[in-house]
């Protein structure tokens, strides 16, 4: 059983646990490789790899082998889910190793709702270069064991491909864009009830079409849409009131790049820019860019604790960079990775208890680091907040008051 310490004391110095609180204990990068489509192999694999902000360290986790492609990693209570070509896979976060996997075509993100995985569908067939007809574009699965539990088919749910999804309570969001049919877009957000199986679609207006980003913040739902891949607009939804706004952005169509929250504004970046833009979250009003850099962002997503911002970038052939930047783009540091890092996601750990004696013997400090992940020493003879590590591993917050 796992006890607090109320109050360690250190020289002149004294610290003490703070409440329940998360720290960012993982960032986990999924590298979708590099398919040669003329010869029909891949020259770099799919990988997931796992980057420790506290000690600096980026190491491979699992290297996927078949899948020709790569759409999402989510991180889940401990749980690494993947959707590759034609499977859904369930990873031990250490080993890599697969602990569950289920066939499916067109997997393209995933979202969990209590014990389900959802998983949103579309695709083209790689011959013909036509979208793919599925019956259903809305799966879900056992969480543990990938077990097929439910659908709904295109009479009860989304009849047109589908793509990014957010949670709120009980209630799945679902982008719903028909993206694969070239000049047939749509602009719909898909809201279904898990628990009572109703489902409804609200329309995002004429220009909102082809939605694929779908970020939640506080109950409300923004989207960034690609149109007819010739625009870019901005979308928001508020589920409690209804209201829907609908903002285009005169500029090319955003593509595949990176979009994501950072402190109180949506951004976003454009094909061909490489300027971050940025939107007020209440109206989409446009903002200050968030900072000038020569980087075109594949991925990018904001420690809310720290500030930090890890984005990557990459030639989708050759290298995979990820940058770390403070909230006002300062760039700090970045590491390697794999061929075309396109999905980053944090792992945070639960920091309301330490380990003493009476668990598993005396424990010693290793390191101390503040908020920002920075690397402070232990003799550190200051006030403040920290993270701690300790000598098995585990993480605790402490925060020291002088006498």
């Amino acid at each position: 059983m796992k006890k607090v310490l109320p109050l360690l004391f250190a020289g002149s110095m004294f610290a003490t646990p703070l409440l329940s609180q998360e720290v960012l204990e993982a960032v986990w990068v999924l590298n979708e490789g590099y398919y040669d489509s003329s010869s029909g192999s891949m020259l770099e694999p799919i990988e997931v790899g796992r980057y420790d902000p506290f000690e600096s360290t980026y190491e491979v986790v699992a290297e996927i082998q078949g899948p020709s492609y790569a759409s999402d990693l989510l991180v889940h209570e401990g749980g690494i889910y993947l959707a590759v070509q034609g499977e859904v896979l369930r990873l031990d976060a250490n080993s890599g190793a697969v602990l569950a996997s289920f066939a499916m075509d067109g997997a393209r993100k995933l979202a969990a709702v209590g014990d389900r995985l959802f998983v949103s569908r579309g695709d083209f067939d790689q011959e013909t270069w036509e979208p793919v007809a599925f019956d259903s574009y809305l799966v879900w699965l056992d969480i543990e064991t990938l077990a097929w539990e439910g659908q709904l088919s295109v009479t009860e749910g989304p009849q047109f491909s589908t793509e990014g999804m957010a949670a709120i309570g009980g209630d799945l969001f679902v982008a719903v864009n028909n993206g694969f049919a070239w000049g047939n877009e749509v602009g719909l957000i898909g809201r279904f009830d898990t628990e009572t199986g109703a489902y409804e679609e609200v329309d995002l207006g004429a220009t909102g079409a082809n939605p694929v980003h779908l970020l939640e913040r506080d109950g409300v739902l923004y989207s960034v849409n690609n149109g007819d891949w010739s625009a870019t607009s901005l979308s928001r939804f508020s589920p409690s009131t209804g209201e829907t706004i609908t903002v285009p952005v005169d500029a090319a169509a955003a593509g595949c790049n990176a979009a994501a929250f950072l402190e109180n504004q949506l951004a976003f970046q454009v094909s061909g820019e490489f300027e971050v833009r940025t939107a007020v979250l209440s109206n989409l009003e446009e903002a200050s860019p968030w900072m000038g850099t020569t980087h075109s962002f594949y991925s990018m997503i904001q420690d809310v604790n720290s500030g930090l911002v890890y984005a990557s970038e990459t030639d989708w052939f050759s290298y995979g960079m990820v940058h770390i930047y403070s909230a006002t783009g300062t760039e700090i540091s970045s590491f390697e990775c794999g061929v075309s890092p396109g999905v980053i996601a944090l792992e945070y750990q639960d920091v309301n208890w330490i380990h003493t004696a009476s668990d598993q013997g005396p424990l010693n400090l290793a390191k101390r680091f503040d908020l920002s992940g920075r690397e402070v020493s232990v003799n550190l003879n200051s006030a403040g907040v920290f993270i701690e590590r300790m000598s098995d591993g585990s993480l605790r917050k402490t925060i020291q008051f002088p006498n």
